[in-house]
């Protein structure tokens, strides 16, 4: 529930050893971790508060991890960074095998229970050991293609903590299945906290590369400890039946799906890599690191609160169209900004914060831009198709849309280097995404109508502005550390003020100010409620 603290949960006085929930009329589970029929009758004020949550998050998220990148950006090296780009590349392979969308099928199915979750959980368990070992024994593969001896001792450190972030998997779903978003908020912030903390002391320390190398695994490590303390689910007894059997079926296509996704994401930065090198697969690391990281941090914590609330509605169309169109809307309101004002501070924002050395990445920034504003929706088939059971759909499109991108990475390394590659990606994604969006919610109640009515005025509001604004910052002296910081906020402003003037003028962005509105008021008249009686003093 969107009011508890991070203590508040059935196991605050001890741990629960998974006793089965007690069970309705109909032989389903009544409470605990697991039934959901209580929530509904109030889902749209849930998901709206849990939405807010999700936002506050993701901010706090955003600038923990700016901030750490900017640290580590200034005391790490392009090829320190162009390693990990190397071994991640092929990590979120294995990432996405390891999990098999088991998480998202326990958020969707109305039948989830103790029994299945708890087979879910060992599977997804006996997945992350797997991964940990194979992610290991390519090791000496990656150094030897990479030419890089250090690649090998990386791929066994990341390989931890894949490992244990697969056994904190199902704790996160259950949580979030019972819309225990602040919880799974303060989880997630507090486990890039002390990530964050331990990268940072072993860069100072003069480690390298190891930096970058346990920052995940100081995330996957203090969540693992939070989820198991705070959910209070202990799972049970493996057991193979038709639930389970059905919750594969569902997932498996989805995983088929992200893996066609992941070679797209990442076949790039093992292009770079091997083709052009270590410092240019930092450069182009960081570039994507920045223009993608306030995206995920936006859309990863909304999805928490988007399935589970899709997937309650899925029998209810006209509801399910209104609360997409909103969700999307959302996003778009709250990521599309940030990419736009990186995108419009970028010449003088990147030397500024990472020093020099980092300006080759403006280049990649540009050539990513148009990618990175259709990313900040990039959800918006998954959150249809995956809540109405139509995960077949991902995978269909996975077969068409990801080779083709990977073919236009080949041709723009081939013509333009690391920023072909960039522009590459951009274009793919800007020729594919449409008809992408088409094919995936044929069957589903939403449409290219609703993308377009949600998505078109803050795409219009960014592109105006970010384009205004990259005009004002290099146009500007950027010659020392003081001109490249007036320059950022010369540029920043001019794209925020663009932006903020579109939305609340322009008439077909009209929903768009009325979901702000919906936002904000009830935080406005907290605000204005506790005033009042301090004025009344006065």
């Amino acid at each position: 529930m969107t009011s508890e603290a991070i203590n508040d949960n059935p196991a605050a006085n001890g741990p629960v050893t998974a006793p089965e929930p007690s069970l309705d009329s109909s032989g389903r589970p009544r409470g605990g971790h697991f039934d959901t029929d209580d929530l509904v009758g109030n889902l749209g004020k849930r998901s709206i508060s849990s939405g807010k949550i999700a936002v506050a998050a993701s901010g706090a998220s955003f600038l923990l991890q700016f901030v750490t990148l900017a640290l580590l950006g200034r005391l790490l090296t392009q090829e320190d960074f162009g390693l990990i780009a190397m071994v991640t590349a092929f990590t979120a392979f294995i990432t996405t095998i390891r999990d098999l969308g088991l998480g998202q099928a326990s958020i969707q199915s109305d039948e989830t229970n103790h029994s299945n979750a708890s087979t879910l959980f060992w599977l997804n368990g006996t997945m992350s050991l797997i991964a940990a070992v194979g992610l290991g024994l390519l090791g000496p593969f990656l150094s030897r293609f990479y030419g890089q001896p250090e690649l090998s001792a990386i791929a066994v450190t990341v390989g931890l903590s894949l490992a244990l972030s697969g056994f904190s998997s199902q704790h996160i779903a259950l949580l979030q299945r019972r819309f225990r978003h602040k919880t799974v908020a303060i989880i997630r912030v507090a486990s890039q906290c002390f990530g964050s903390i331990i990268a940072v002391a072993v860069a100072f320390a003069g480690a390298g590369y190891w930096a970058l190398v346990v920052l995940p695994l100081g995330q996957s490590f203090f969540t693992l400890i939070a989820a198991w303390s705070v959910s209070g689910w202990r799972p049970g007894t493996p057991k193979w039946d038709a639930s389970v059997k059905a919750m594969l079926v569902f997932s498996l296509p989805l995983v088929g799906s992200e893996l066609l996704a992941t070679a797209m994401r990442n076949v790039d930065l093992i292009l770079i890599g091997k083709v052009i090198g270590a410092a240019e697969a930092g450069v182009y690391l960081l570039a994507y690191r920045i223009l993608l990281m306030p995206i995920r941090q936006i859309n990863t914590p909304l999805a928490t609160v988007a399935l589970p609330t899709f997937s309650r509605l899925k029998d209810d169309p006209v509801r399910f169209q209104r609360m997409y169109r909103k969700a999307i809307a959302g996003i778009c309101l709250a990521s599309m900004p940030l990419v736009g004002g990186a995108f419009a501070t970028a010449p003088a924002f990147i030397p500024l914060v990472f020093g020099d050395g980092w300006t080759d990445s403006v280049y990649v920034f540009l050539a990513l831009g148009p990618a990175a504003l259709l990313a900040t929706y990039n959800v918006a088939g998954s959150w249809a198709a995956s809540p109405c059971g139509f995960t077949g759909r991902l995978f269909k499109w996975g077969l068409v849309g990801p080779p083709l991108t990977i073919a236009a990475y080949f041709l723009g390394a081939s013509l333009g280097g690391v920023v072909g590659v960039a522009l590459a990606f951009s274009i793919a994604q800007v020729f594919l995404r449409p008809f992408a969006l088409w094919y995936i919610l044929r069957p589903t109640p939403v449409g290219l109508s609703d993308i377009h009515l949600a998505t078109t005025p803050p795409t219009i509001a960014v592109c105006i502005g970010a384009g205004l604004g990259w005009f004002v910052t290099s146009s500007l002296s950027l010659t020392t550390a003081m001109d490249k910081f007036v320059a950022t906020a010369a540029g920043g402003s001019v794209f925020l003020a663009v932006f903020v003037l579109y939305i609340f003028v322009a008439p077909h962005a009209k929903p768009h100010r009325e979901l702000v509105h919906q936002l904000l008021a009830p935080m406005i008249q907290r605000l204005m409620g506790a005033k009042r009686p301090t004025e009344h003093q006065e």
